[in-house]
């Protein structure tokens, strides 16, 4: 509302309504004097040169003219102004003071702003009077466009007030100031969110209007700053230096806040720590003169500038051969030459580590060490601090830094100096008051509480005391510094905290850091406009911040195009007119009445016939690869649909980079790129196709650039015990166990994919794997294998690297049926503890999956309790075994019975053991396989024979022994060979017919009797002549019972040569049974007892 036109009415009515007043006062009576009455007494405007509820502008001088009525009952008169930048309140009288006062008034707040007058009479009574004013501001910067380092042109109407500053800010330190409203500047540097400011405040700039959106952007035409950063670089481009492996430093910089992106010699930094870049040289003593070391930045921006600049690196031997990966910085004393009256003083500094190595710091005064040494870890950025007693009137502190071979990193000194007589008038110095490392001074905090860290030094006598908010902090860990707790109030107007330090001397110094305690608002829902909008459509949306601390948020527009409109509570709502078509940029600031930020969003307008046969691309994003590696080229066809748009087309290509995009060329309509290796990562790209009449489609393909393939590594997880051997153990498994493969690849996922064949039992599983790199395989151990199990699991990706793992699993072992009905060993009734000969050939076992000499071999019965065994032969390379088992019990007339082999375990417990298989406790006294060279006995009787010129032959239970004339094993007596129960059992074959025979009869067992002898101990012979046996029809003959001959049935022993035959003679209970081949032959009853002697035993003694 202008209200401009009442305003003189309203003065010159006020004017002449006092003017009348006076002569009314005049014609008083006796009975009523209002000079005299106190409820009369208070300050009267006499003029003014506004009206309540007049609208006025910011820093336009009012004037205010004030009476007192009945001053003699007034105290004091306060005029309130709070928006007033000339006072904010003011006493006009104190005491008596009849006489008028003209106070100026220039308000530098907008909107509703109030004007008081209070007057305290004599008897503490007061009275009150407002004035309310609207203020605006004429205020107002149209978008600035230009290029940095361009003079640009600066223009907003003026204020009324001639006493004031104008100021425009751009970001990032870019201020500029004028006292006329219309200047030229010259812009270096600016934020880059496109929005600055600009405002009025007063010649000191101490009074301060709101601040004034405007839109701007510039051109950048300069590329990064590139300076050399190592010391003793100086103006120069040679950096001499006496180390082998030196720490080349540049400090590159930009205007704005972007990232730089920078290369040395065409390659990575090695380090970046903010603006500085590292790049570690070595082996320069070997390089050919000096070294160039070229310098390539880009500041990323929209206009893609580069900066190079060229250095050189040499090498001196007789320079200092100091590498400069670590600086040594010094905080106290904050600068050299100090004069302290005190001798014990406390150093402080920080040290700069590019080596990531420790280091080893050392203080020392005048040559003298202070103190020990301090080994530093290899973080960046790391604290030191040392007490030095200050000796001399002039100290010399050097401080040393060196690596952990006692080379010298760094070193830097000072002086310090000591007056005991002088006198402290250098107040302390507070250096910094930080928060997480950075400076404290206006940080929001999202929490109520915050830890600020305060380092104060001072010269002379020393800080006595630091406080905070009046409270006394205790010094921390390291002297110089205080660390304080302080407590924060969600407010406006944020925390002041103060900080005190008081030297010795009593000499002070101040100053106070504002924190805010608020969590920011957060854009919870943003705007969806559709793009672009068509003209004659009504676009309405709403922008939703949420904020954590409760508060209320504001919205409002600050660059936007037409009447488009935005309330408080972020409702957008706009009908654009013709005259918006194009696109443009909408800014929104949203605040919580603490912290105000912005939003953006991109808006395009186009009229509706803009639709009409557009063009539009045929291909889709699609058809762009999903990923592509460095070095390689994409291209693709650019092809539209046909019949849509106005040709001739052109297409565009562009890749962002930060904010901005680089422009591809395309070739009519054939899109190319070869990324290189600086474009690993996600790379977006827009492109376009534009017809003659500026329509236009768009495709937004995201392409993952990658390096090279490179080699994996595979992981295999599973539940399972293992065997020392890796071998994973399944005899006691009941299911399916699965193992896990991990793939381990520094390829990103969606790049990669891998082939898995799994190849088992001769059959091959093929399988493609994504990128995710994970699989399973199964073991099953009901799924037939049996013993050890080898799997192989090759791996190949993309790239054909390559990696095999091999999976070996023990399951349980082979069944070994033991069939004793009539179709097998045909034994009717149970047998106990009986020896079972186990025999193995290539037809039945896979000789390769045990150990060579069946060390892993294990057996157990049906349930799983181990079986005791005896191997007696094991050949792996012939393939060809006999091992006798201990079987608790065979079953009779049974086909189904079975032991369990396993093996592929050498660490389980058993193992061969002759002795616990036939065992002494069972009736065994001597067991003789024939098949070792040193005639053992199996049981644990240990009666060994002894040879006596028999010779190796091949037997029908592993190896056996050929017996000639005069040849035999010799056994040590032993006295169970005296027993009145013994049972011989053979097997025996005849190398020639029995009518061939060098002796009538060929002794098997003989307990020793000379030939021709049958009155010694228990004997067994073949037999062709006596009783009733024949060549044609020969037996066996027994003696050793008294003077007695007992024979077998004629012809139970073979008499042609070539036939194996198992022979058993049975002496108990004085009879004496015969079994051939398992057969019963005949038994002879009521014979004598054995003969017993201590003689020898031999097998053979023909």
């Amino acid at each position: 509302m202008n209200m401009a036109p009442d305003r003189a009415f309203r003065r010159y009515a006020r004017l002449f309504v006092t003017a009348v007043a006076a002569p009314v006062l005049l014609v008083c009576t006796k009975d009523y004097n209002p000079f005299a009455d106190a409820s009369q007494a208070r300050a009267v405007v006499l003029y003014s040169s506004f009206a309540a509820r007049d609208s006025i502008e910011i820093f336009s001088r009012e004037t205010l003219h004030v009476a007192l009525a009945v001053a003699e009952r007034i105290d004091s008169v306060v005029v309130q102004a709070p928006a007033n930048r000339f006072f904010a309140d003011t006493t006009l009288v104190s005491g008596k003071k009849p006489a008028a006062d003209t106070l100026l008034l220039s308000l530098r707040d907008t909107g509703w702003q109030d004007i008081e007058i209070l007057t305290y009479r004599s008897l503490g009574e007061e009275t009150h009077e407002r004035f309310r004013v609207y203020c605006s501001s004429p205020l107002e910067q149209a978008a600035v466009e230009g290029t940095f380092d361009d003079t640009i042109h600066l223009v907003t109407p003026g204020v009324a007030d001639r006493d004031v500053m104008y100021h425009w800010d751009f970001g990032l330190g870019s201020v500029v100031q004028s006292p006329f409203p219309d200047t030229a500047a010259i812009i270096r540097n600016a934020g880059f969110d496109g929005v600055g400011y600009v405002w009025v405040t007063d010649a000191r700039q101490e009074s301060a209007s709101p601040k004034v959106p405007f839109g701007y952007s510039f051109n950048d035409t300069l590329g990064p700053r590139i300076v050399c950063a190592n010391e003793d670089c100086g103006s120069g481009d040679t950096i001499l230096t006496g180390a082998t492996s030196f720490f080349f430093r540049v400090e590159i910089t930009d205007r704005g806040t972007n990232p730089v992106s920078a290369t040395v010699n065409d390659e990575p930094f090695d380090a970046v720590e903010g603006v500085t870049y590292v790049k570690v040289f070595s082996e320069l003593d070997t390089a050919n003169g000096a070294l160039p070391v070229v310098i390539w930045a880009r500041d990323n921006n929209a206009d893609k500038n580069t900066s190079t600049k060229t250095f050189y690196l040499g090498y001196d031997a007789s320079l200092p051969g100091v590498a400069e990966g670590v600086r040594i910085l010094v905080r106290i004393p904050s600068r050299d030459s100090t004069v302290s009256s005190t001798r014990q003083r406390y150093t402080l500094g920080s040290l700069e580590n590019y080596t990531g190595e420790q280091v080893v710091l050392s203080v020392s005064v005048n040559g003298a060490a202070a103190g020990g040494k301090d080994t530093l870890p290899g973080d960046f950025s790391v604290q030191w601090g040392r007490e030095v007693d200050l000796d001399e009137t002039v100290n010399e502190i050097r401080v040393t830094a060196k690596d952990l071979s006692a080379s010298t990193l760094d070193d830097t000194t000072f002086t310090m100096l000591f007056d005991s007589t002088v006198v402290d008038s250098v107040p302390p110095a507070i250096l910094e008051v930080t928060l997480d490392g950075e400076p404290a001074d206006g940080k929001y905090i999202v929490e109520d509480t915050a830890e600020i860290r305060v380092l104060a030094f001072d010269e002379g006598s020393g800080i006595a005391s630091l406080k905070v908010d009046g409270i006394k902090q205790k010094r921390g860990d390291t002297s110089g510094v205080w660390n304080a707790r302080v407590g924060l109030e969600h407010a406006a107007e944020g925390n002041t905290i103060e900080i005190r330090a008081l030297d010795s001397a009593g000499l002070e110094a101040v100053t106070s850091i504002v924190l805010f305690q608020n969590a920011a608002p957060q854009i919870k829902t943003g705007l969806s406009p559709p793009y672009p909008i068509v003209l004659g459509t009504h676009y309405r949306d709403t922008l939703i911040a949420e904020d954590t601390d409760g508060d209320r948020v504001y919205f409002e527009k600050v660059i936007a195009r037409g009447d488009l409109a935005v309330t408080g509570a972020g409702a957008v709502s706009w009908e654009p007119s013709v005259s918006d078509t194009g696109s443009f940029e909408l800014v929104i600031r949203y605040n919580d009445g603490i912290v105000s930020q912005l939003y953006s969003c991109s808006l395009r307008v186009v009229d509706s016939v803009f639709y009409e046969n557009a063009v539009a691309f045929a291909v889709s994003e699609q058809d762009f690869p999903s990923f592509l590696e460095v070095g390689r080229e994409t291209s693709l066809t650019l092809s539209t649909v046909p019949g849509g748009g106005s040709p001739p087309f052109t297409f565009q290509a562009g890749l962002r980079v930060s904010s901005a995009y680089e422009n591809i060329p395309v070739a009519g309509n054939e899109f190319s790129w070869t990324p290189a290796l600086k474009d690993t990562g996600y790379q977006h790209f827009v492109i376009t196709v534009t017809d003659q009449i500026l329509r236009s489609d768009t495709l937004f393909p995201t392409i993952l650039v990658v390096p090279g393939n490179r080699a994996f590594t595979v992981d295999v997880k599973h539940g399972l015990d293992t065997l020392s051997d890796g071998t994973l153990d399944l005899r006691e498994a009941a299911s399916p166990e699965t193992l896990s493969f991990a793939i381990g690849d520094p390829d990103p996922a969606l790049s990669e994919s891998y082939t898995v064949v799994v190849t088992h039992g001769g059959t091959e599983d093929i399988r493609t794997v994504d990128g995710g790199g994970s699989f399973t395989v199964i073991l099953d151990p009901a799924g037939g294998a049996v013993g050890r199990d080898t799997m192989t699991i090759a791996i190949e990706d993309r790239g054909g690297n390559t990696d095999t793992v091999t999976v070996v699993a023990l399951y349980r072992g082979h069944k070994v049926i033991m069939n004793t009905s009539p179709g097998g060993a045909d034994v009717g009734t149970a047998v106990y503890d009986f020896p079972v000969v186990v025999r193995l050939t290539s037809a039945t076992f896979d000789f390769t999956q045990a150990e060579a000499d069946g060390s892993d071999l294990r057996f157990a019965t049906s349930g799983g309790t181990s079986l005791p065994f005896e191997i007696e032969r094991f050949d792996a390379s012939a393939q060809e075994a006999e091992i006798w088992v201990k079987v608790d019990t065979v079953l009779g007339n049974n086909a189904t019975q079975y032991i369990e082999m396993t093996w592929g375990d050498t660490d389980a417990p058993g193992g061969s053991d002759g002795g616990a298989v036939f065992d002494t406790s069972n009736g065994f006294v001597g067991v003789w396989h024939l098949s070792e060279g040193s005639f053992a006995d199996a049981t644990a009787n240990g009666n060994d024979g002894t040879n006596e010129n028999t010779a190796d032959e091949e037997g029908i239970i592993g190896g056996a022994r050929e017996f000639s004339n005069n040849t035999y094993i010799t056994i040590a007596h032993d006295k169970g060979f005296n027993s009145q129960t013994i049972t011989f059992s053979t097997w025996l074959r005849l190398d020639k017919n029995a009518s061939a025979w060098l002796h009538d009869q060929p002794r098997l067992w003989d307990k020793t009797s000379s030939p021709g002898n049958n009155g010694d101990a228990f004997l067994v012979a073949l037999n062709r002549t006596q009783d009733t046996h024949t060549p044609d029809n020969p037996g066996i003959r027994v003696s050793g019972m008294g003077g007695a001959l007992d024979y077998s049935t004629p012809g139970t022993v073979h008499s042609q040569a070539g036939v194996w035959q198992h022979i058993v003679v049975v002496f108990a209970d004085n009879s004496l049974s015969y079994y051939f081949d398992g057969q019963h032959d005949r038994t002879s009853t009521g014979l004598s007892s054995l003969n017993t002697t201590s003689l020898p035993v031999r097998i053979g003694n023909n």
